[in-house]
């Protein structure tokens, strides 16, 4: 049974999180989703968890701000940066596991967020033992895929819109997300986008921070982990596989998983392929963390 709560990040943004697993148990994975989605794209990977992994793994999920239950940004615009999406997931992790080793989880965004932690959270990046990237870029998403949109005035214009008109372009917003699923990889249904609700503030905000997007220097903190993943649809228009092979060539030791034909959204895609993944990795940094524990 889930237990929900709410944890305040540093610029006093509420966050919803959602937590599953004993409190004790010997490793905590953390969930972060991508852009207009919320912590229900990780189900599949919940529930094959949770029967894998029983009372060895504390699952935690939780809302992205202007996503799904948590708060918009009571910072403001400046609050979408993706540094700020780092810091709420340290936030995250040290209000649910204070103490242990904590494995992140993030798709697309939330990959990011990985990388802003580590970069600019070394405390919290210290206890990450392992990290699973997927469909995620460290940098230069405007070079390629659905991201060269980022260089026109595309944004400037949703802004606009969205100053003049707020309700309408969160409206229109919603009609080409629906419109857009089959394109990222997986059909986006009524239910998914009701559940999924985002600011549109956070949408336009986030599309901006996304053009300066460089988080390099995150590469050394995550070199130091036991055990790192990198996944990504050979079809993924959003983050091309070229980001994750680039990703690979700073990570010389993590695992490189290629979804044959999908697209962006590979933990509703390709649910087995992910799970399986995720269990080994959790499997194998629980293994070394008992290996630890007083006999």
């Amino acid at each position: 049974m889930q237990r929900h709560s709410f944890v305040y990040s540093t610029d006093g943004t509420r966050l919803s999180v959602s937590e599953a697993g004993p409190p004790d148990a010997p490793l905590t994975i953390v969930f972060a989703h991508g852009l207009a989605l919320s912590q229900h794209i990780w189900r599949p990977q919940s529930r094959h968890l949770t029967r894998r992994l029983a009372e060895r793994a504390r699952l935690v999920f939780y809302d992205q701000r202007g996503h799904g239950n948590s708060e918009e940004s009571r910072s403001g615009p400046a609050g979408y940066s993706i540094s700020q999406f780092g810091a709420d997931l340290a936030t995250v992790i040290d209000h649910t596991c204070p103490a242990g080793p904590v494995m992140a989880v993030g798709h697309s965004l939330g990959g990011m967020a990985i990388l802003a932690l580590a970069h600019h959270h070394h405390d919290v990046a210290e206890r990450l033992t392992g990290a699973a990237l997927i469909s995620t870029a460290a940098h230069s998403l405007s070079a390629a895929g659905i991201g060269r949109a980022l260089n026109t005035p595309a944004i400037p214009l949703l802004e606009h819109l969205a100053g003049r008109a707020p309700t309408i372009t969160h409206h229109a917003w919603n009609l080409v997300r629906a419109g857009a699923g089959p394109l990222l990889g997986v059909p986006v249904t009524r239910t998914v986008c009701r559940e999924d609700c985002v600011s549109i503030r956070a949408v336009i905000g986030i599309l901006k921070a996304l053009r300066d997007h460089d988080e390099t220097d995150a590469m050394p903190a995550l070199n130091r982990m036991t055990a790192c993943l990198v996944a990504c649809g050979d079809a993924d228009p959003v983050t091309p596989l070229q980001h994750s092979l680039a990703l690979c060539e700073h990570l010389p030791n993590a695992r490189l998983l290629t979804a044959s034909h999908a697209g962006h959204m590979l933990p509703l895609e390709r649910p087995r392929l992910i799970n399986d993944a995720l269990a080994a990795m959790a499997e194998e940094l629980i293994s070394d963390r008992l290996k630890l524990l007083p006999a």
